[in-house]
């Protein structure tokens, strides 16, 4: 499809272009769809295995800015990052943290109107680092917002009339959370926007 698109077999007209593009979409979220049952059952049956290091959520936060910048823009929806000064490492593994934040901003962006505004926080309390990402969209109710963590539980968006993703990517951040010993939670206003935030422990110093 991706060939098609790009001309290689020859033109193609606005019909066939829309075509392709759905055929694309599609694939993509099967893709997507298989991939979160794989890191679900992987969790759920203990085989996935952390490399824990030392990771500078700076560093891996201004790197997840430059991904998902190019995103954002053909919906002008803007993210930025809210650090605390000072703030140590926290000993995680960087791959599976990555995943959840993407799949947290991606969450946030699809429910979040254009040009809204998506940010990123983390903040040290005591022993461990909270992570926030938050958004101005839509919010959520709070039937749902007890349900969201669980496999497959969807929301409808007015914004799109899709639902849109897996239905699974807020249970494998939720496993891969819990997996590091912290915990994952949030906290949203029906029309207002939500805040997902979850905790990691601190590097020990020295």
């Amino acid at each position: 499809s991706e060939l098609m698109l790009d001309g290689v077999p020859g033109e193609i007209n606005k019909e066939q272009r829309q075509c392709l593009d759905d055929t694309l979409s599609s694939g993509k979220h099967l893709l997507d769809l298989i991939n979160d049952i794989l890191d679900l059952s992987k969790i759920e049956s203990g085989k996935i295995k952390l490399s824990l290091t030392d990771v500078v959520l700076t560093d891996v936060l201004e790197g997840l800015k430059r991904t998902m910048t190019p995103i954002l823009a053909p919906r002008k929806q803007s993210l930025d990052i809210e650090v605390e000064k000072g703030l140590p490492p926290v000993h995680a593994d960087k791959a599976k943290i990555k995943q959840v934040l993407l799949n947290l901003l991606s969450n946030a962006a699809r429910f979040t109107p254009d040009g809204g505004k998506l940010k990123i926080e983390a903040v040290r309390k005591g022993g461990w680092c909270h992570v926030s990402v938050v958004d101005n969209g839509i919010g959520m109710k709070k039937e749902d917002q007890e349900r969201i963590f669980e496999p497959f539980h969807q929301l409808d968006n007015p914004l799109t009339r899709e639902k849109g993703g897996s239905g699974l990517g807020l249970a494998v951040a939720r496993q891969i959370i819990e997996k590091h010993g912290g915990k994952i939670w949030v906290e949203s206003e029906y029309g207002k926007g939500s805040r997902f935030s979850f905790t990691l422990l601190l590097a020990p110093a020295g």
